[in-house]
């Protein structure tokens, strides 16, 4: 049903010449393609809307636009590419004053440094993270970024920071309240 209502939303955008539309098509549709594991239509679609996204120019969409690519790239294990799109990402919500956007690309470099087996710098990038989404009242981020600090902790061998990070992430989708995280 996604994909059919993102063709029928990108279609409907060419027709009418709404250019921010065909990209914010596009842009989901890349998002459903990457969350079926579809990596190289995913990306495909990704370009095509960075490149669209010229004719309708947003700061916070191209800055999307860039972390949905540095996602995408990470799971292709393209991640160079990943970080570059990540760091770009990263510089334009910081530009657009983007707190949530911020915290959400730097969970993703975190994840990036991972794959790439740079535990400290993941570490450093997710604490960061969680501060960030923390401050914002972001509580989904705030479990994803403590999702990584557990996983960045795991692969540390530092079972009981993972474990702890751990918990604290399930006493947020069980609604409890959090202890300090360092």
């Amino acid at each position: 049903k996604a994909l059919a209502a993102a063709k029928e939303a990108v279609v409907n955008c060419v027709r009418s010449g709404d250019a921010a539309g065909k990209v914010a098509a596009l842009h989901a549709f890349a998002k459903v393609h990457m969350a079926k594991c579809e990596l190289l239509d995913a990306m495909e679609l990704g370009e095509k809307a960075l490149a669209e996204l010229q004719k309708a120019p947003d700061q916070k969409v191209e800055g999307a636009l860039f972390h949905t690519l540095a996602k995408v790239s990470r799971e292709l294990y393209r991640l160079q590419d990943a970080e570059e799109f990540g760091k770009e990402a990263l510089r334009i919500f910081e530009q657009a004053g983007s707190k949530v956007g911020e915290a959400a690309v730097r969970n993703t470099l975190a994840r990036i440094s991972l794959r790439a087996d740079r535990r400290q710098d993941a570490l450093k990038m997710a604490k960061q993270s969680l501060a960030i989404f923390r401050d914002c009242g972001e509580r989904d981020g705030e479990a994803e970024a403590l999702h990584t600090m557990a996983r960045a902790h795991s692969a540390m061998r530092r079972h009981e920071e993972a474990l702890r990070h751990a918990n604290q992430m399930v006493g947020i989708y069980e609604g409890g309240g959090l202890e300090d995280t360092e």
